[in-house]
């Protein structure tokens, strides 16, 4: 049989405000939450080629990591997800590839799956969920399995990746990759729905935002699992802290809404010193080293994506020309660099 391929690209996310929040059930404690996110043109990418075969033979390759694991059999698939991450750094991809070839009822394939991220380890930016949702939709076409709707395979996908981390895992990272945009997403109890906001309101906003990887990467699961437990033992600060993230994220979606930019930098600024209350694990040294060198190149707020602790600075300046100014500037560590917007 003649050789197929497919090659499904999806978008990274900055979160702009309501993250944490987003890790089910939290949000149903405070009555639900509008959390404010948009795709940026960082990237994940899966490459298929396919061809039916007489038995089984798959192979799955991270440009990323420069590995390659051949299965011919998909009980080899399966038993690889017994290992540990360390022993089996293709163990996320491996999972993903033996859920969908589980739900498969077609004859034997020979595949050959590439994977490759924009996205630096660690980033902040929903990395592994990005190439998630990448991974799972070409697998889609290449098994010709139904396409799920975008709320759908993300809530599959989640749950996939708090069984890989063993952590909870939150709802927003996957969004923006299936629903690509500037959103508003509606979390509350039995519902979760997304608000895309005008392409040109998007188009403004991207241009007063950059973002500096700040060379140390951060485990999103295990801080988020810190607030998760802080929260369930009954401490106080940290419901204090997730109910002004909660309102901080309400009234950023109330002014994108309108079309207002000018409170930018007040709720991005407001937001960080929320999530920085969350946890110590939340800000790093070397966060406030980029927010210091950002400032002094005009940047006017500043916060951490992701979970914190490390990853990615997002800076805000009052306007384009700024923004560029600091783009043009020579970053003061070897080990930063700037992502795209």
């Amino acid at each position: 049989m003649s050789e197929k391929s497919c090659l499904v690209e999806v978008p990274a996310r900055v979160d702009l405000a309501g993250g944490t929040l987003d890790l089910w059930p939290l949000y149903n404690y405070f009555g639900g939450l509008e959390l404010v996110q948009m795709s940026i043109q960082v990237k994940a990418r899966t490459h298929i080629v396919w061809s039916v075969s007489k038995s089984w033979d798959i192979t799955v390759e991270s440009l990323d990591l420069r590995i390659r694991h051949r299965h011919k059999t998909r009980q080899s698939l399966t038993s690889n997800l017994e290992l540990s991450p360390k022993d089996n750094p293709l163990r996320w991809l491996e999972r993903l590839v033996s859920d969908a070839t589980g739900r498969y009822q077609g004859r034997p394939l020979q595949m050959h799956i590439t994977t490759a991220s924009d996205c630096p380890p660690g980033s902040g930016l929903g990395g592994s969920s990005v190439l998630g949702v990448s991974l799972s939709r070409a697998l889609e076409k290449s098994l010709r399995l139904k396409p799920l709707p975008p709320l759908e395979l993300q809530t599959r996908i989640r749950d996939l990746e708090a069984i890989e981390i063993g952590y909870p895992a939150g709802e927003q990272d996957y969004i923006p990759a299936l629903i690509p945009g500037l959103n508003v997403v509606h979390l509350s109890p039995g519902t979760k729905t997304v608000e895309t906001l005008s392409k040109s309101l998007a188009a403004k906003l991207s241009q007063r935002l950059a973002l500096i990887y700040v060379g140390k990467p951060h485990h999103s699961g295990i801080n988020n699992w810190a607030v998760f437990k802080a929260l369930h033992e009954g401490n106080k600060k940290t419901q204090r802290s997730l109910q002004d993230i909660q309102k901080i994220s309400q009234g950023l979606a109330s002014d994108l809404r309108q079309g207002r930019l000018d409170r930018l930098s007040e709720w991005i600024s407001a937001e960080w010193k929320a999530r920085k209350e969350l946890s110590p694990a939340v800000n790093a040294k070397e966060l406030e080293s980029a927010w210091r060198w950002g400032k002094s190149k005009g940047a006017v707020a500043c916060k951490a994506c992701g979970a914190g602790g490390g990853g990615t600075l997002l800076l805000v300046f009052k306007n384009q020309n700024q923004r560029d100014k600091a783009l043009e500037a020579s970053l003061p560590s070897k080990d930063w660099f700037w992502l795209p917007v």
